[in-house]
């Protein structure tokens, strides 16, 4: 995982996670839908935990759509890590909310 600095404009510049996979095996770098057997379970399981997500940190200001742009994002270009336990999504910047958010981070229990 890469962490940077960019700054957009406004008051403040933000971090930006930036997170390469690679399979061991062909030295393909990895969409986070290869680390499930089915696409459609992928996505199902990634946007129930990024509304839990938005909905545990009800005191962040959040846009009052988020939950639909989750529900809509393309996940096959999302920065994620993972480890032995867990998954690890970043949100880019200004994709939930204002830029006093930052990136917004996701935690799915493999």
């Amino acid at each position: 995982m890469k962490a940077h600095y960019e700054y957009y404009g406004g008051g403040t510049g933000n971090r930006v996670y930036m997170c390469h996979c690679f399979d061991l095996g062909t030295g393909d770098e990895l969409c986070i839908y290869d680390l499930w057997a089915d696409e459609n379970d992928a996505r199902r399981d990634i946007i129930d935990a990024s509304i839990d997500a938005v909905h545990s940190q009800s005191d962040k200001p959040f846009l009052d759509n988020s939950e639909d742009i989750i529900r809509d994002y393309d996940f096959s270009e999302i920065s994620f890590f993972f480890d032995a336990y867990n998954i690890w999504i970043y949100y880019p910047p200004y994709s939930l909310g204002p830029g006093i958010l930052g990136p917004f981070e996701v935690r799915l229990s493999r």
